[in-house]
């Protein structure tokens, strides 16, 4: 999958190993919900988890556990 942009990063734990944020992928009409990690059996889900880490598409807001948790 190929994706043209990504918005809304932001780490999805303190140790940093997952980013949630809102991928546009070529042939989808709008961004979807997306977890990148570094793990990801997908190839496209470890490279986008390395593209935002070198800050390809900003920067990324750090983890900020749920009030509660």
């Amino acid at each position: 999958m190929r994706c043209l942009d990504v918005k809304s990063s932001v780490y999805a734990d303190a140790d940093h190993t997952a980013i949630r944020c809102e991928v546009l992928f070529e042939g989808l009409p709008a961004p979807v919900p997306f977890l990148a990690m570094a793990s990801d059996c997908e190839a496209h889900g470890a490279q986008l988890f390395v593209d935002l880490v070198a800050g390809k598409y900003g920067p990324i807001a750090d983890f900020e556990p749920e009030e509660g948790a």
